[in-house]
């Protein structure tokens, strides 16, 4: 078993379906997730990360607004060091082949997303995830 203690996950999906499938994959996992959030759109997480901070952000690779790639970008811009991992539909090569960023972990088909992926690509970034509880930092509302 995991021996990372109390992950923090926020889950970024305009999908309630989505955040429900990726929730419960989560939660079928080895990880010791002690939190997940769920946003439904990149506006209410950048609220959320401006006042917690989160290990990992699973994000849809399209959100109604904007992709998950450009979330991505927005949270940096903003000043804050998060990871994560994002979900694409049928072009999970368009959004691997774009995302180049060490901030994005792993890149999975939200089709057949599994609990050993979602561990897998926790585990194998571990050491760039940092689970001591840091104060939100930056300015998650200027972006």
């Amino acid at each position: 078993m995991f021996t990372q203690n109390n992950l923090k996950i926020l889950i970024v999906d305009d999908s309630p379906a989505g955040a429900y499938q990726t929730s419960d994959t989560l939660n079928q996992s080895d990880l010791n997730v002690s939190d997940i959030s769920i946003a439904k759109s990149a506006l209410q997480a950048m609220y959320l990360l401006g006042n917690s901070y989160y290990d990992c952000i699973i994000c849809n690779g399209q959100l109604a607004t904007t992709t998950g790639l450009e979330f991505v970008q927005q949270v940096k811009r903003a000043g804050l060091d998060q990871k994560f991992i994002l979900l694409a539909g049928s072009g999970v090569a368009d959004i691997e082949s774009a995302s180049e960023d060490p901030a994005v972990i792993a890149v999975l088909a939200k089709a057949t997303l599994t609990s050993d992926q979602i561990c897998k690509a926790i585990k194998d970034s571990s050491a760039d995830i940092i689970v001591e509880r840091r104060p939100a930092v930056g300015n998650a509302m200027a972006w």
